[in-house]
Order: structure tokens, then C-alpha cells, then sequence
């Protein structure tokens, strides 16, 4: 991997990261900055197979190990249990990013009270 200027500044090595949300998109793009910088990423999405596939294109890229999982980010002892499994395996975290994220496509005035719901769960 060729290095970046922003490389220069943006040095993570020793660092331990978890990113929810990393299958794609910008979670798929912070699993990608954060292991270019010299942390080692934890991928965590509802889309097991996307956060197996981020994990390992990170480690592939830069040597460094990762981990993945399957998680649903509205569920809350799923989300406390990944961040237990990163810190066990990694002896602690030092960053946490929630790149989940979904959207109705509705309006708010038709959008069915449970679609709403789901969409607050996920993001908040």
C-alpha cells in the first residue's frame, strides 16, 4: 500500500478500534483509514459477511490483525458484548466509531410508528 501525506500525521500504531457499521459506506472507509494508520480494527454489522470481507481487506492490506462479527446495533447487549470481545482480545479499546446507520425514505407524516421506531434504534 502506497503511502498517504495524511500518514505523515495520522499515526496509529498500538492502537485498538472498533468500528460499528464497517461492512460499507463510511464505516467500510473508517475500517479502511483506521488500519492504514496502524490500528488494529474490530468490524462489527448486522451484515456479517461485509464485516468479515472490511476485516479482511484490512488485515490483508497492512499486516495487522482484526476482528469481526455480526451485530445489530439497536440491540444493546450486542453492542456491550462486541465491545467486550474487542477489548478481551486486544487487551482494551482506545477508539469506538457507530457508522450504522439507516433511513425510512418515507416522510415523517406517513412514516408507520414502528418503521420510525427502527430508525431511531439504529441510529441513536
Amino acid at each position: 500500500m502506497a503511502e498517504s501525506p495524511l500518514n505523515a500525521i495520522f499515526r496509529l500504531e498500538g492502537r485498538r478500534a472498533l468500528v460499528v457499521g464497517g461492512a460499507s459506506g463510511l464505516g467500510r472507509e473508517a475500517v479502511r483509514v483506521l488500519s492504514a494508520a496502524g490500528a488494529r480494527v474490530a468490524v462489527f454489522d448486522l451484515n456479517g459477511d461485509g464485516a468479515r470481507a472490511a476485516s479482511e481487506a484490512a488485515a490483508e492490506a497492512t499486516g495487522l490483525p482484526s476482528l469481526w462479527g455480526e451485530l445489530n446495533v439497536a440491540r444493546y447487549a450486542e453492542v456491550r458484548d462486541a465491545v467486550a470481545k474487542t477489548a478481551a482480545e486486544w487487551g482494551g479499546l482506545d477508539i469506538a466509531v457507530n457508522a450504522a446507520g439507516i433511513a425510512s425514505g418515507l416522510a415523517e407524516d406517513v412514516t408507520p410508528e414502528a418503521v420510525w421506531r427502527r430508525v431511531i434504534d439504529v441510529n441513536l
